[in-house]
């Protein structure tokens, strides 16, 4: 029986060692996708160049609060920083996005709704395009290739003149 107890240890250990090193891998992306030194990223974090170094060189710990502060500061997830899962690095389902949801109840309905009844709004979405002619949906493309703020500033001038 303890043979199995110290199998098991040294795979839990294994998987220990495992999530540290990608801790370790994942920051030091972060701040070169940001484009930063190890002293700029510090100050964005509330941590020093040195504290950057240890992490990065895998010397010391991530702990959980640092590791909070990279996902807001940066907007990565968790799950990517943890465990290097490429799906959830971008748009991660952090505090700010839940508490944006609660500030807007028609959005998390609708998104609520959506997750729900999967096919009832690919359906609904179908039919909607099916109604557009050409140039609305050459239009709607455009409209998704804009940044947030053009976004926003467009449907300020829409709201304008309806």
């Amino acid at each position: 029986m303890p043979l199995k107890v110290e199998k098991l240890s040294d795979k839990v250990h294994e998987n220990l060692l495992k999530v540290k090193k990608q801790l370790d891998l994942s920051v030091r992306r972060v701040r070169k996708d940001a484009g930063l030194t190890q002293t700029e990223f510090g100050e964005r974090i509330g941590m020093s160049q040195g504290g950057v170094y240890s992490i990065e060189k895998n010397i010391t710990n991530l702990t959980p609060y640092t590791s909070a502060k990279i996902e807001e500061e940066f907007d990565v997830g968790a799950d990517w920083l943890m465990y290097g899962d490429e799906e959830k690095k971008d748009f991660p389902v952090s505090k700010k996005l839940i508490d944006w949801l609660w500030s807007n109840p028609d959005e998390r309905e609708s998104l609520w709704r959506k997750m729900k009844h999967p096919e009832k709004s690919l359906r609904e979405n179908k039919i909607s395009l099916q109604e557009n002619d050409a140039q609305e949906i050459d239009l709607l493309k455009m409209y998704r290739k804009l940044s947030e703020e053009k976004k926003k500033c467009l449907l300020d001038i829409a709201k304008f003149f309806n």
